[in-house]
């Protein structure tokens, strides 16, 4: 059986300003969980190297 494509149109009334302005908050509103994971990620990266600066640079 073959697959066939999809493709979607969507008709928006809206200013494209305020298209993108809605689909930023929902996308940020779906990754919220992973763009909180990395920026802890990062925060605890920073925390290590201020703890311990020699970490990672040769003697």
């Amino acid at each position: 059986m073959k697959n066939q494509k999809h493709t979607y149109r969507f008709y928006d009334p809206n200013p494209s300003a305020v298209t993108v302005d809605y689909l930023l908050k929902i996308l940020t509103e779906a990754n919220t969980k992973k763009v909180e994971s990395a920026i802890q990620t990062a925060e605890n990266a920073w925390s290590d190297t201020k703890k311990n600066p020699d970490v990672g640079h040769p003697a």
